[in-house]
C-alpha cells in the first residue's frame, strides 16, 4: 500500500517541467486560440439562437440561461479572443484565463450550434491551465514572483499530459465498431483525390481491393490512437509518439477533414509535450533569439520607474477610446456598436492604474491593449472571417425566405472581402426581389471573377444582357 502511494505521489508531485516548456505552451497554445475564435468562431456566430431555438449541451442550462443571440455570442468570441491574446503575451495571466475559460467554455455548453467536440478538451485544458505554476516572465502576474529555475514541479502539468491520454484512448476506443473496422468511415472521410488516388496506387501494386486498403487505414489509426494514449503516460514512449504525432495531424490536414484548427494544436502540443528537452530546445532557443525584443520591451515595461496616476488615466482613456473607434470603423458585425463599447471599456479597464501600485510607462501599457485589438482588426479584415460571417448569415436568412435580410448581409459579405464572393447568390435574390438593375450589376461582377460560369451567363440572359 506504501508503495502505491509513493507511486502516486512520484507521478503527480514529482514530474520535473523544464520551466521554458510552461513559457512556450502559453504562448503557442493561447496565440493558437486568440486568432481560432476571431476567425473560425466568429464566423459561426450567425447560426446561434436563430428563430429563438437552442438546445444547451448540458440540459439544465437551458432552464437557467436566457437563449444565445447572433450579437451576444459575437461579443463574447471577440473579447474572448482578446483575452487569449492577453494571456500568450503575459498580461495579467490569471484574470484573463479565467474569464476566457468562462467564456469558452460557456458558450460552448450553451448551445449545441457548434458540435466540434474538440471543445470539451480545450475547455478542460483551460480549467486545467488555472492551476500551473504561471512564472514571474514578461509581465505574467505582477506581485506573484517564481525564482528563475531550470525545471519546475507541477501536479497541473501532469494533469494536462493525462487529459490528452485519456482523449486518444477515449477516441481510439469509439472506432471498435463496424463501420470503422471495415473502412467505411475512412472511405467517407478522405475526400481529397490525391489522398485516394495514392491509396488506389499502394492498393493496386500489391493486387488488392481498395476495401482493404481503407479498412487497413483503419485499423492502423486506431492501434496508434491507443498507443499515444500510453506515449503521454510513459516517457519512454515519447520520442516515437512525438514524431508520428504531427505526422498523423498533419495528414489529416492533407485530407482536408473539417476539424477547425485542431490539428495545429496538437501538432503544438506535440512539440510542446512531448519533444525530449534537447530536440525542444534545438528547436525553441532559434526561435527564442527572434523573439528576444519582444521579451526585453516586456522586462523594460515591468521594471520600469512608476508614475503619477493622473497620465496613466489618461492613457486609459485614450486606449479605450482608440480601441472602441476601431471596432467601431472595421468590424462590421451584430450589435457592433456594444461591442465597440464593451471591448473599449475593458481596454480602458486594463490599463487604468491602481492606487495601490501605480501603472509602468502607461503609454506603453495602453499601447499594448490598443495592439491587441488592433490584432483582432487585421485577423478579421486580412482573412474571410467577415465574409464567412455574412455569407452564412445571408444564407440562412435566403433559406428561411427572408429575402431583403439576406440581400443585406451579401451586400456587406461583398464589400469586406477582395477575395471569393457571393455575386451570383446575390444577382438571384435581387431577380426574386425585382431590382433587375442590381441583379445585372451583380452578374456581370459575378462573370467577372468567374468569367466561364454557365450559371452567371444564364443569369445574365434573365436580366436581358448577351453574355
Amino acid at each position: 500500500m506504501n508503495m502505491l502511494a509513493e507511486r502516486w505521489d512520484r507521478f503527480w508531485h514529482q514530474n520535473d517541467v523544464l520551466r521554458v516548456r510552461l513559457t512556450t505552451f502559453r504562448v503557442v497554445f493561447f496565440g493558437l486560440l486568440a486568432f481560432d475564435m476571431w476567425m473560425l468562431m466568429v464566423p459561426r456566430a450567425p447560426r446561434y439562437g436563430v428563430n429563438g431555438f437552442n438546445v444547451s449541451h448540458l440540459p439544465f442550462l437551458d432552464g437557467l440561461l436566457p437563449v444565445p443571440t447572433q450579437a451576444l455570442v459575437t461579443l463574447l468570441y471577440l473579447v474572448g479572443g482578446f483575452l487569449a491574446l492577453r494571456v500568450a503575451l503575459g498580461i495579467a495571466t490569471r484574470r484573463s484565463l479565467q474569464a476566457l475559460t468562462f467564456i469558452y467554455g460557456g458558450v460552448y455548453f450553451w448551445s449545441q450550434a457548434d458540435s466540434y467536440q474538440h471543445h470539451y478538451l480545450i475547455s478542460l485544458v483551460l480549467l486545467i491551465c488555472w492551476f500551473l505554476p504561471h512564472e514571474f516572465l514578461h509581465g505574467v502576474d505582477e506581485g506573484h514572483a517564481m525564482p528563475t529555475l531550470t525545471h519546475v514541479r507541477s501536479w497541473a502539468a501532469r494533469l494536462i499530459y493525462v487529459e490528452i491520454s485519456v482523449v486518444y484512448f477515449y477516441t481510439a476506443l469509439t472506432k471498435t465498431t463496424k463501420f470503422w473496422m471495415n473502412g467505411w468511415a475512412v472511405d467517407k472521410i478522405i475526400q481529397t483525390d490525391s489522398m485516394r488516388g495514392f491509396l488506389s496506387f499502394c492498393t493496386g501494386s500489391l493486387g488488392l481491393e481498395e476495401s482493404v486498403a481503407y479498412a487497413f487505414t483503419a485499423h492502423t489509426i486506431m492501434l496508434w490512437q491507443y498507443f499515444v494514449a500510453f506515449a503521454f503516460l510513459v516517457p519512454r514512449l515519447r520520442p516515437l509518439a512525438c514524431l508520428s504525432g504531427p505526422i498523423f495531424h498533419g495528414l489529416v490536414e492533407v485530407i482536408d477533414l473539417k476539424i477547425g484548427w485542431f490539428s495545429w494544436y496538437m501538432i503544438g502540443l506535440y512539440y510542446i509535450l512531448l519533444f525530449p528537452d534537447r530536440w525542444f530546445l534545438a528547436i525553441g532557443r532559434p526561435i527564442g533569439r527572434l523573439l528576444a525584443p519582444f521579451a526585453r520591451l516586456f522586462e523594460w515595461l515591468v521594471r520600469a520607474r512608476p508614475i503619477e496616476g493622473g497620465a496613466a488615466i489618461m492613457a486609459a482613456v485614450a486606449a479605450g477610446l482608440v480601441s472602441a473607434a476601431l471596432v467601431e470603423a472595421f468590424v462590421p458585425v451584430a450589435g457592433a456598436s456594444v461591442t465597440a463599447g464593451v471591448l473599449g471599456a475593458l481596454v480602458a479597464f486594463a490599463a487604468w492604474p491602481r492606487a495601490d501600485k501605480p501603472v509602468p510607462r502607461p503609454l506603453l501599457r495602453a499601447g499594448l491593449q490598443v495592439a491587441g485589438v488592433a490584432a483582432m482588426v487585421v485577423s478579421l479584415r486580412g482573412s474571410d472571417a467577415l465574409f464567412d460571417y455574412h455569407r452564412f448569415w445571408g444564407g440562412d436568412l435566403s433559406r428561411r425566405g427572408d429575402l431583403h435580410g439576406a440581400v443585406a448581409h451579401y451586400e456587406i459579405a461583398n464589400a469586406v472581402t477582395s477575395g471569393p464572393a457571393r455575386h451570383f447568390q446575390l444577382a438571384e435574390l435581387y431577380e426574386q426581389l425585382g431590382r433587375t438593375d442590381d441583379a445585372r450589376r451583380a452578374w456581370l461582377e459575378g462573370l467577372a471573377r468567374e468569367p466561364d460560369s454557365e450559371r452567371g451567363r444564364r443569369g445574365l440572359a434573365r436580366v436581358g444582357v448577351a453574355p
